[in-house]
Formats: structure tokens, C-alpha cells, sequence
């Protein structure tokens, strides 16, 4: 089992030796029937801080020519799985879906599409928390789960340090 997004199945069958048929693949459960299932859904940083007008013009051709239905499926498809459309038409795209590693995990592919409705990133859920680096930077979410599966801490007593990592994080 693995948390994970579909960059997995591109060397599904060649690593796990498994056909394509035999992967499953679910949306995260939500804790309770009071709570919506989520999913993270972020940008791999592309931001673009200028106040100059002609890298803003540049900017906007170029994601004008990425997000053209005849060039944004083989960029989504560069690692098939691992990218998700951000749009309607790019999920639809015959481009996008016709990729060879997308066409043998169908019901993999439509969970992923899945997910991408109820995506957040942690840090942007309620406006934006600026100390939010301080806590990702040093991956101390990680470093919290890593107290409980290697460090053998309670999931209350892992919780308990990594709200106090992140607090000191924050203090810096």
C-alpha cells in the first residue's frame, strides 16, 4: 500500500512483476462522515514575483502555448500518472488520455482525476499561513509520522511533538 499520487505507474508491472489489473487504487477516507475526503493538490512552485510588464506578458504566452489542447497532454504525459490536468479540457484531452502507461490503469487514472476535485494544500486552506515554509521546509509533518513508525511515540504523543516542533519553528 502506498499514499501516494500516480507516478507509480509508469514501472508498476516492471518493479512489482503485478499486471495493471490487479492495482487498486481509492480516494483517502475521510476521518468521519462529518468530514470531506481531501487531497493535496499544489504547484510545484512555478511563481512568478516581477513587477516588470514584459516577463509578465512572456509569462502569459507561455502558459497560453502549455495550456493548448494540442501541447498540454504531452506535457502532463512527461512522467504518465504523476501530473493531473488543471483543467476540464486537459482531463478530456485525447492527447492526455490516450498515453500508453494511461490507457492500462483506467480506473487508476479516473481516481486521480477524482481527487483533484477536493485538492488543498495545507498551509492555503483558510487564507494563506505565512509561517507555513517554517513547517514545510524542515518537513516536520513527516518527522511527526516518523516519531510514531520509527520512534515507536503514540500517535497523541507524536502529534503532541510535532505541534511543539512546529511551534518552535514558528518562534524562530
Amino acid at each position: 500500500m502506498a499514499i501516494e499520487k500516480g507516478q507509480y505507474l509508469a514501472t508498476f508491472e516492471s518493479e512489482s512483476g503485478v499486471a495493471p489489473e490487479n492495482l487498486g487504487s481509492v480516494l483517502m477516507p475521510p476521518l468521519d462522515s462529518s468530514h470531506e475526503s481531501k487531497s493535496i493538490f499544489y504547484s510545484n512552485g512555478f511563481m512568478l514575483l516581477t513587477k516588470d510588464q514584459a516577463k509578465k506578458d512572456a509569462a502569459a504566452v507561455f502558459f497560453k502555448w502549455l495550456m493548448d489542447p494540442s501541447v498540454y497532454g504531452d506535457f502532463l504525459n512527461a512522467e504518465p500518472g504523476l501530473f493531473v490536468p488543471l483543467t476540464v479540457t486537459g482531463a478530456e484531452s485525447d492527447l492526455y488520455k490516450s498515453d500508453a502507461v494511461l490507457q492500462k490503469y483506467p480506473s487508476q487514472v479516473e481516481t486521480l482525476l477524482e481527487a483533484t476535485s477536493g485538492g488543498c494544500l495545507f498551509g492555503f486552506t483558510d487564507g494563506v499561513c505565512m509561517d507555513i515554509g517554517k513547517i514545510t521546509g524542515p518537513n516536520l509533518l513527516a518527522q511527526t509520522l516518523h516519531q510514531m513508525t520509527v520512534n515507536n511515540l503514540s500517535a497523541a504523543d507524536a502529534v503532541a511533538w510535532g505541534e511543539s516542533e512546529m511551534q518552535k519553528a514558528i518562534n524562530q
